[in-house]
């Protein structure tokens, strides 16, 4: 019975003293994840702010770039928007259009078909004066032959 008291004693014991036999390693594991986890944030958090300064870099460079290519963008669109305007009138012919390319207006007319009276005397009438000088023999040829 001896034995049995002292191996119950000691069981006791071990099982009083086993979470501290354990605890310590277990502990000592934790506190090295805690710190391994806190370096780990610690080294996320810095890449992070070198990335972000490098990404705010990148950013400023490239914001004239963008820029530009928005300008060039629009410029395309804007060029992009006229030719389809030009195809949707070969299709479509509005008033307007027929206005512009069919009409002669009176002001077309009067520069391309219609003669006026100067543009007559310039071209078809013989003035009096070219008439003298051209068809007229004068009296002093006539007199010498």
């Amino acid at each position: 019975m001896n034995t049995s008291i002292a191996m119950f004693t000691i069981l006791i014991i071990i099982l009083i003293g086993l979470p501290g036999i354990l605890a310590a390693p277990i502990q000592s594991s934790m506190n090295n994840a805690v710190e391994y986890d806190q370096r780990n944030q610690q080294n996320i958090t810095q890449n992070s702010t070198e990335t972000m300064s490098k990404v705010e870099i990148t950013l400023s460079t490239t914001q004239s770039v963008t820029d530009n290519f928005s300008e060039n963008s629009r410029i395309e669109r804007h060029r992009d928007k006229n030719v389809s305007k030009g195809s949707k009138r070969n299709h479509h012919i509005s008033k307007k259009d027929t206005d512009r390319k069919h009409h002669i207006s009176k002001k077309n007319t009067n520069r391309k078909h219609h003669i006026s009276k100067k543009d007559t005397d310039r071209k078809h009438h013989i003035s009096k004066k070219d008439t003298d000088r051209k068809h007229h023999i004068s009296k002093k040829d006539t007199d010498t032959t």
